[in-house]
């Protein structure tokens, strides 16, 4: 099993952070499938502007997301798929940024995969040398579910190398936390695979399926409209996963 996992957070009034680490877990032997699932929905939604004029491009956003290089070199962010300017300019980018975002979601259901994600309010991102907690506890939830279902199973995490928290010292911490035996943690690979997520279909998705969890966690009146994405996202989630929506209630 590959377990893609990305974070994300914003910083509180009260000066304490909302931090989210989620991801999904599918077989390796999907991982194919979704990789030609997301370079499909690219080329679908994605065209590329190569000197439109003004009224071409106002044609190409009612149905396609106008981007400025090949579609295939563009990374399926949050940022740039559910950024807050994007969502309100109805009528343009959220038709098909949507879209996109939603047949994501339908591939990973086709994958097999499985969402996973927690989320916490903390003062501080990270404690020097100690495994964030938030990281830990996602953990032990794969670990629960895999060892129910798929006991013969290694789940191998993949952290975005581009992330300043994936690093080498995070790997390290990884290793001697998951080896200790009172962890119990078997089946999670105790050395993460660390990759670029500007190349990685996985980390992608992960970024997306992050920034739902997030925009789920915060009260209802500060969400932002995501349309059916967090349903989609939910759907994904075994059961007895906790619903993100409820942190905004600590």
């Amino acid at each position: 099993m590959l377990l893609f996992l990305d974070e994300s957070y914003e910083r509180l009034s009260e000066g304490s952070f909302r931090h989210v680490i989620g991801g999904f877990c599918l077989p390796a032997a999907r991982y194919r499938d979704l990789i030609a699932a997301v370079e499909s929905t690219k080329e679908r939604h994605f065209v590329q502007d190569r000197n439109m004029s003004p009224e071409e491009r106002m044609r190409a956003w009612e149905e396609h997301f106008v981007v400025g290089d090949v579609p295939e070199r563009i990374e399926l962010k949050a940022s740039l798929l559910l950024s807050s300017s994007v969502l309100r300019r109805t009528g343009e980018h959220p038709r098909a940024a949507m879209r996109l975002a939603e047949d994501v979601m339908k591939a990973l259901a086709a994958c097999h995969a499985s969402v996973f994600g927690d989320v916490a309010l903390t003062e501080t991102m990270s404690e020097p040398g100690v495994l964030p907690p938030l990281l830990l506890r996602l953990l032990a939830s794969v670990e629960s579910w895999v060892a129910h279902l798929h006991p013969s199973t290694t789940v191998i995490p993949v952290l975005d190398g581009l992330n300043p928290t994936a690093d080498q010292r995070l790997a390290r911490r990884m290793a001697r936390t998951l080896l200790r035996p009172d962890v119990g943690l078997p089946h999670v690979l105790p050395s993460p695979m660390i990759l670029d997520s500007r190349a990685s279909h996985g980390l992608q998705v992960a970024d997306l399926i992050c920034h739902v969890l997030l925009n789920e966690a915060r009260p209802p009146e500060d969400r932002k409209p995501l349309g059916i994405l967090p349903s989609r996202v939910q759907a994904l989630r075994p059961c007895g996963q906790s619903r993100a929506r409820r942190a905004y209630n600590p």
